[in-house]
């Protein structure tokens, strides 16, 4: 049974019917946004909330989150640096 292409498949019962390889399900994460780290469950998992209407996001923590939160919050200004 040839399997159709991700875009193409509309339920989450529709997607289980098919076997995916881990890098296709971080492949299909990346491509909607939402969280394409993990083991294999558990990008599963993040795409059927997807299906439901929840999404996963990537749990960005570390320094280059913290410095765009920062910026983020600061006003710009004409002296403002790069």
């Amino acid at each position: 049974m040839e399997r159709p292409a991700f875009k193409e498949i509309k339920t989450f019962a529709e997607f289980s019917k098919y076997y995916w390889y881990r890098e296709e399900l971080q492949k299909i994460c990346k491509s909607l946004g939402i969280k394409s780290s993990g083991m294999k469950a558990e990008l599963n998992h993040v795409i059927e909330e997807y299906y439901k209407g929840s999404l996963i996001e990537e749990n960005k923590k570390g320094p280059a989150a913290k410095i765009k939160q920062e910026a983020k919050d600061k006003a710009l200004t004409l002296q403002t640096g790069l």
